[in-house]
């Protein structure tokens, strides 16, 4: 049997107030949650080939108020991006089609793309010593805990909630916070 819009809707009005309605406390900026026609939710591309961590990211970017789309690739993320235009871009470095550096390449050469926040993903301590010359929101090493991917979703998404540089070494702490994405 079919659920009732009634009971739909009553559902999802239990589900918002048992949802915390914002990413960590960010009320003053937090998008809306609301599914009701005109009221547009952020966007995240989420640019990851592991399915697990796939999910992890859909579940830290729903509880920030955003949704995700997910590609596995950096050609399919290009395409994406200019097709969907998404408020944040979060992008792991091992991709298997192409390095994903050269794909934020790519993304910066849009100038439809060329100011969209970026936060990379690398499994390699090196790589976040030499993310300062890169054009990136933060840099995460994985493991990365879900609350540390939320700071970087706040700070990225909302530029009067950045504190200090453009990729804050707290950011980049991994699973040393304990939980954790892959």
């Amino acid at each position: 049997m079919k659920p009732s819009a009634t009971r739909v809707s009553s559902r999802l009005a239990m589900d918002r107030a048992a949802a915390p309605s914002e990413c960590a406390g960010n009320s003053a900026t937090a998008p809306a949650r609301s599914r009701q026609p005109g009221v547009t939710r952020r966007r995240a591309l989420v640019v990851e080939a592991d399915p697990g961590t796939q999910k992890d990211f859909r579940d830290v970017l729903n509880r920030c108020g955003m949704a995700a789309d997910i590609v596995d690739n950096g050609v399919a993320a290009v395409a994406m991006a200019r097709r969907k235009r998404p408020d944040l871009i979060i992008m792991d470095l091992q991709l298997r089609d192409s390095p994903g550096l050269e794909v934020i390449q790519w993304l910066r050469s849009d100038p439809a793309l060329r100011s969209t926040p970026v936060i990379v993903l690398t499994t390699n301590a090196h790589d976040v010593s030499r993310s300062k010359s890169w054009t990136v929101e933060a840099v995460l090493l994985k493991p990365v805990s879900s609350d540390a991917m939320e700071r970087a979703i706040r700070s990225s998404v909302d530029p009067g909630n950045v504190r200090g540089d453009a990729i804050n070494p707290a950011l980049t702490t991994g699973g040393q916070e304990g939980g954790g994405l892959r």
